[in-house]
């Protein structure tokens, strides 16, 4: 909690080049940071880039880039003295957002102004030794 973590994604292999090439980017990596208030976590988008070594400006540069909250997410559990949660961000990862398409910007798709929308479906798994239920 509380740290900045850089999320971005490459293509690594395709079955079709209309959609982007391996090794091609999706999209620019963004730091986002996840922060616990009471019993929700929220998923923040970090401001980066703006240093300063006069603390005045600094100070300035904290108070006028706080992070924005792009989504809260609901505590599902807790560990034994609370310093570990679980949350369930599937929704999230899987829903429609530009800046979690797995599609490049530069594809033969998007550049003929192609329609990609991702259609992904949640599919839960329950394994109970080597079997699944």
């Amino acid at each position: 909690m509380n740290r900045d973590i850089l999320l971005g994604s490459t293509i690594v292999e395709t079955t079709d080049n209309q959609f982007g090439c391996g090794g091609e980017k999706s999209g620019d990596p963004f730091l986002i940071r996840f922060v616990q208030r009471d019993s929700t976590i929220t998923l923040r988008r970090v401001q980066a880039g703006q240093f300063s070594e006069d603390r005045e400006i600094k100070k300035r540069l904290v108070s006028s880039t706080m992070p924005a909250i792009a989504e809260t997410f609901e505590i599902k559990a807790y560990n034994n003295d609370s310093t570990a949660v679980v949350f369930d961000m599937t929704d999230y990862l899987l829903s429609d957002k530009k800046n979690l398409s797995p599609f490049s910007p530069y594809s033969m798709m998007e550049m003929m102004g192609a329609d990609i929308s991702k259609d992904f479906e949640k599919e839960s798994f329950i394994y109970s030794g080597s079997q699944r239920l």
